[in-house]
């Protein structure tokens, strides 16, 4: 496996982190709204950070969006399969996703 150097990585970084910025809003949003609108979105974005953030050294916050993931997706799934109108985050998922959003935060500075 070929690495790249951090000069390579510089550019890729930042476009991982401007992008955060914008998932961090809508992740406080989902945790401040009841019930959960756009699922797949966060779904998505969670997604998203778990693949990358490991790759650009932020090992920390793969790890916090791959148990986020991990939770929400089954949750997600049974709840639009049963009651797409009432998709109230349990406390076990919320819990985990306030500790992937605090990471994102720190992270961001």
């Amino acid at each position: 496996m070929t690495s790249l150097s951090a000069e390579a990585l510089a550019p890729i970084r930042q476009r991982f982190i401007d992008a955060l910025r914008d998932r961090e809003a809508r992740m406080r949003a989902a945790l401040t709204q009841a019930p959960l609108h756009q699922p797949d979105r966060l779904l998505d974005d969670i997604h998203k950070i778990r693949g990358v953030a490991p790759m650009l050294g932020m090992a920390g916050l793969g790890a916090l969006a791959a148990e986020a993931e991990d939770r929400l997706e089954p949750w997600v799934s049974a709840a639009i399969a049963a009651a797409p109108q009432d998709m109230h985050i349990p406390e076990e998922v919320r819990d985990c996703l306030q500790a992937l959003h605090a990471e994102i935060t720190a992270t961001l500075g």
